[in-house]
């Protein structure tokens, strides 16, 4: 370009690069969907009430067993935490001493009740691509906006319990806050998280709480001196992404701020 030093060109690039990314974000944010979080309450001792009718309404606990022969409890039913106040993490010991039923695990037999269930929502969204199995008792769902959101939920919370599982569900317009919204939800049934509302309510939560963040990162993050999830909304990006790493510190910092990003989209704003 005649006329122009090496560093007006520079800096006429760099804003035009920022137009572009400004611009991607717009178009992401408003052609993004809504998120419905589901976790299946105490799974495998449901998967066992399933299987065997005459355990439902009964307080029982599933065991692994290992090789030397020690059991450990990896489930319980809400009949034993409702009564006794037990959980997957009491002994086997203690939970015996209350008459609870004990039961080995059956792992490929709830993998296919997983699978069954996992079907269902395929089924009510119409598209298995916008819908992810995280985990063997969550879901997730992807629909295009917050009413065919609620509504879907509706059907299938009725449709599970029917079957003998009961869920929490959680619906925002990000997967990490539908994730955070389902732990509410264990508490006070369906809930939603807005945008706005979702970053108010964590801010001052600390950062272990929110999806993907473990005593490791939190302890990388504390040592810079990010402590809540607020810190990290507040935080600037190459910050997160110095104390994380570069592909976990972008998704964890966009996710907090209600952006969620995939790598391939990552890598087109960067």
């Amino acid at each position: 370009m005649d006329g122009l030093c090496a560093s007006d060109v520079l800096f006429i690039k760099n804003f035009w690069l920022k137009i572009i990314r400004l611009f991607y974000k717009l178009i992401y944010l408003t052609l993004v969907g809504m998120y419905t979080h589901i976790d299946i309450r105490n799974f495998y001792a449901a998967c066992e009430q399933y299987l065997n009718p005459e355990y439902k309404g009964k307080p029982i606990a599933v065991y692994n067993e290992s090789s030397f022969g020690n059991r450990k409890i990896i489930a319980v039913s809400k009949e034993v935490k409702e009564r006794y106040g037990l959980s997957r993490d009491s002994s086997v010991n203690h939970a015996e001493r209350f008459g609870v039923k004990l039961i080995e695990s059956r792992l490929k037999e709830y993998g296919d009740i997983a699978l069954k269930l996992f079907n269902m929502c395929v089924e009510h969204v119409g598209n298995k691509h916008s819908v992810t199995h995280p985990h063997i008792d969550d879901i997730v769902m992807e629909v295009p906006d917050l009413k065919t959101a609620m509504g879907l939920s509706r059907e299938v919370e009725k449709e599970y319990n029917k079957l003998g599982f009961d869920i929490a569900i959680g619906i925002s317009f990000n997967k990490d806050y539908a994730d955070l919204a389902t732990k509410m939800g264990k508490k006070y049934g369906l809930t939603y998280f807005g945008k706005g509302f979702a970053m108010r309510f964590f801010h001052e939560h600390p950062v272990i709480e929110f999806p993907n963040i473990g005593p490791k990162r939190q302890e990388q993050l504390n040592k810079i001196g990010i402590f809540t999830i607020g810190d990290i909304a507040d935080s600037h990006l190459n910050i997160i992404e110095a104390a994380l790493g570069k592909n976990i510190g972008r998704k964890i910092y966009f996710s907090v701020k209600s952006i969620d990003l995939n790598d391939a989209q990552l890598e087109m704003l960067f």
